[in-house]
């Protein structure tokens, strides 16, 4: 079982990643003024990602100008809206990408798409974690994709964590060690 890294993405992504936000922002209702202000204030470091298998780890780490401004960028993470934004923009996304792929997959049928808190332990200053789900079916063969979204602020900095995993959700054990990896290096910063 051996695993491999993928150098972190360019720019091109980077604006993908950029409109993402955007519409997470507008979508929680975040005026446009201080979406600019949120968007433009930082420097952010991504790690390269890791596969195992049909396993994916990646990390993001942004840095604010102050612990302030910080803690008002990590807010919308608390918002009662952010779990029906992020399920929609998700399902967006999903289309999106294999449509931009050119993927047509005959008979792919979504049968489910679910975001939940996900139990994690307390990280830093403010922490917040979600799952989310996708269960489909191609061609009579049913399958899952696990993606858990781990957030938190460490001061000034603020601090992402994808894993995702097909048919199972990703190891515990495993998403534990790498936060504390991660949460180690945001409180270097």
């Amino acid at each position: 079982m051996g695993g491999h890294r993928t150098e972190a993405d360019d720019g091109a992504s980077e604006a993908e990643d950029d409109e993402t936000t955007d519409q997470l922002f507008q979508c929680l209702d975040i005026p446009e003024a201080d979406r600019e202000v949120l968007e433009n204030e930082r420097v952010d470091v991504d790690s390269d990602d890791f596969d195992l298998d049909d396993a994916t780890a990646s990390s993001s780490i942004g840095v604010f100008p102050s612990d302030q401004y910080a803690a008002a960028v990590f807010a919308p993470f608390h918002s009662p809206n952010f779990e029906d934004c992020f399920r929609e923009l998700t399902e967006e996304e999903f289309a999106k990408g294999l449509e931009s792929e050119g993927e047509e997959v005959p008979g792919l049928e979504i049968n489910d798409i679910s975001i939940e808190p996900l139990d994690f332990d307390d990280r830093g200053d403010d922490s917040a974690a979600y799952r989310l789900s996708i269960s489909a079916t191609v061609s009579d063969i049913d399958f899952e994709a696990h993606s858990d979204f781990i957030a938190f602020r460490v001061g000034r900095s603020l601090v992402s964590l994808e894993l995702s995993n097909v048919d199972a959700p990703f190891d515990a054990d495993l998403a534990e060690e790498l936060a504390d990896i991660v949460e180690e290096r945001a409180g270097g910063i």
